[in-house]
């Protein structure tokens, strides 16, 4: 697939660089047409946040965040470590701008700026889950991941379904690299053509 049958193909497609440049090609014609039928209605009441993670990652967030990191994020250690506030990658997320995710952002760009939240000292990516994917702490660290997992679980009551899409129910997605791009793709500058 290239990026012309990518567009003809799917409704949403999404480009995303990171080391390698992807388009993430994302087909659910239900909830297309579910979202359609709300179109100008008025006084709805959402089910879901403004902000929103979409993948899980198969373990709590309590087994890949650093202990260091709770010095800034406070948290309920025992609520992280259940199933109901599973950790969900980072790398995909949907963000309204609203009040509430303006304050989850603050938090989250606040740790970043703080090298010991977002990197506490001999934090490492490698996981040695052994038999246990939630209950212990597996000696890893997400960085980000660990932290916007954390501030979103403290602000939606530890329950992932209340900050997760449900894009899954008839999802597909496809990832496509994509040769040839270099940094000029990426610029937000105008560019001049020349005839």
């Amino acid at each position: 697939m290239n990026e012309r049958d990518a567009i003809t193909h799917h409704v949403v497609v999404i480009f995303i660089r990171y080391e390698m440049s992807y388009l993430l090609c994302l087909s659910f014609p239900k909830q297309v047409t579910r979202l359609l039928s709300f179109t100008g209605k008025r006084d709805l009441k959402c089910k879901k946040p403004a902000y929103m993670l979409h993948h899980p990652s198969d373990h709590s967030i309590f087994a890949t965040t650093h202990p260091g990191m709770y010095k800034y994020i406070p948290t309920d250690i025992e609520a992280i470590k259940t199933n109901a506030s599973m950790n969900h990658d980072a790398g995909f997320q949907f963000i309204v701008a609203t009040a509430d995710a303006h304050e989850i952002l603050k938090w989250y760009v606040l740790c970043a700026l703080e090298k010991d939240c977002m990197a506490p000292h001999d934090a490492g990516l490698y996981c040695d889950f052994q038999n246990d994917r939630f209950n212990r702490y597996a000696g890893c660290h997400r960085y980000d991941q660990s932290a916007i997992n954390l501030l979103l679980a403290n602000s939606y009551e530890y329950n992932a379904t209340n900050y997760v899409s449900n894009l899954g129910d008839g999802a597909t997605i496809e990832g496509i690299a994509l040769n040839g791009l270099t940094d000029a793709n990426f610029s937000c500058t105008e560019r001049t053509t020349s005839h």
